[in-house]
């Protein structure tokens, strides 16, 4: 429900303010299409708002932020908000569980050490960008929306991933993190998962993409599942069936050269390995999806 609310009254209400449960399991991503004032409120999950266009106001622990074109707001976990969208600003909300990246400790400082925007009392968990910058935080902001409407059965651990790239790139412009030794060894896998993002099509191993990491074998193995929560070979076969699935509905190329595209190599494992994701052959999967919105990479 929509109300009208004050800073004057959050601040008499605070310790009465709601916990609202996640309504989203572990994660979700998309356009904030309803504006208005909404209620002070607390979650136990993180949700972040960035602003595509326009500004707003945002209510939060005794602040008062109004965020513009290129700002990214983060709620931490039990933290007191609400927000004024009455402008009707092109926001983006992404919310998950903190335990589901597992980095509940690195992440609550990470909250704090990007650029303050708009300073009231305290700090504020905001980071403000310049053109380029926003352009990147953007590309993984709809790429996590697109995973989020497909609900692949791979969908939350290539979420999980890009959550973490988004981190990974706030990490690396804080002076203060740059030293840190765990986003040290992300951003080296991340630099490794994007050689596989650009080169799925090709014959990968993980030898050759684990020294890419400059970690040994047996650690990028080790480290990349914890951070996907799937291994290597998974996590690149669900990646060679997403792109054949653009190629089936979006092309009228034959199924022996989408596979081949994709990185399969014979047309028989193609068809079963695409069934097993799917729980369709690729042909019956092109001919039922026929829709625009099939296609996870287009901007929504």
């Amino acid at each position: 429900m929509w109300i009208r609310v004050s800073a004057q009254t959050f601040h008499t209400v605070e310790a009465s303010i709601p916990i609202y449960p996640n309504r989203y399991d572990v994660f979700c991503a998309k356009h904030d299409k309803n504006p208005g004032v909404d209620a002070p409120h607390r979650h136990d999950f993180v949700q972040m708002w960035y602003v595509k266009d326009g500004s707003y106001l945002h209510y939060w622990e005794g602040n008062e932020a109004v965020l513009g074109k290129g700002t990214l707001f983060i709620v931490p976990p039990y933290s007191a908000h609400f927000i004024d969208t009455r402008s009707n600003p092109e926001i983006f909300q992404c919310s998950f569980a903190e335990w589901w990246l597992g980095l509940e400790q690195a992440l609550g400082e990470l909250y704090f050490c990007g650029p303050q925007v708009f300073l009231r009392k305290g700090e504020l968990p905001c980071y403000s960008f310049g053109l380029e910058a926003a352009l990147k935080v953007e590309d993984i902001l709809y790429e996590l929306e697109r995973i989020y409407h497909l609900h692949d059965p791979f969908y939350l651990p290539y979420a999980r991933t890009t959550v973490l790239r988004l981190f990974a790139f706030l990490a690396n412009g804080s002076n203060s993190w740059k030293e840190e030794r765990f986003f040290s060894q992300l951003s080296d896998l991340f630099e490794a998962m994007n050689y596989i993002h650009n080169n799925y099509m090709e014959k990968l191993y993980v030898k050759d993409i684990s020294r890419l990491a400059m970690m040994s074998e047996r650690s990028f193995s080790w480290i990349f599942k914890q951070i996907t929560g799937v291994t290597f070979v998974e996590y690149l076969t669900y990646l060679r069936v997403l792109h054949a699935r653009v190629l089936l509905t979006t092309t009228d190329r034959t199924q022996f050269d989408i596979g081949r595209s994709c990185g399969f190599f014979d047309a028989a494992h193609f068809q079963h390995i695409f069934k097993r994701m799917t729980g369709i052959l690729p042909g019956d999967y092109r001919r039922s999806a026929d829709r625009p919105h099939d296609n996870p990479f287009q901007k929504i």
